[in-house]
């Protein structure tokens, strides 16, 4: 299992469809994460421990630290290399259909 190098918490692998991931996108662009700690719990099937972890370490601005701004991160399960702290730098905001 993985671990956060700057809290030490332990970390599980999120595993999110599309759907999902857009879902939590919404909920973070309007500050809800009280809502998405109950989405990963009651819809995901993430206990409430690690739901609670996967949100305090969900960077709102995908290659954006959530500690300490760095914003350069690259890669989707990483850890900064300015702070030690673990990121889920999922990149959640739904493509244009200019981008396609």
């Amino acid at each position: 299992m993985r671990r956060c190098n700057r809290c030490g918490n332990e970390l599980v692998e999120l595993v999110l469809s599309e759907e999902q991931a857009l879902e939590i996108w919404a909920l973070q662009k309007e500050d809800l994460n009280v809502f998405i700690v109950k989405k990963f719990k009651d819809e995901y099937g993430y206990s409430h421990r690690d739901a609670k972890i996967i949100m305090d370490h969900l960077n709102p601005i995908y290659g954006k630290c959530l500690s300490c701004d760095y914003d350069k991160l690259i890669g989707e399960s990483v850890d900064c290399p300015e702070c030690k702290a673990f990121n889920y730098n999922m990149n959640f905001e739904p493509k244009s259909s200019s981008d396609s």
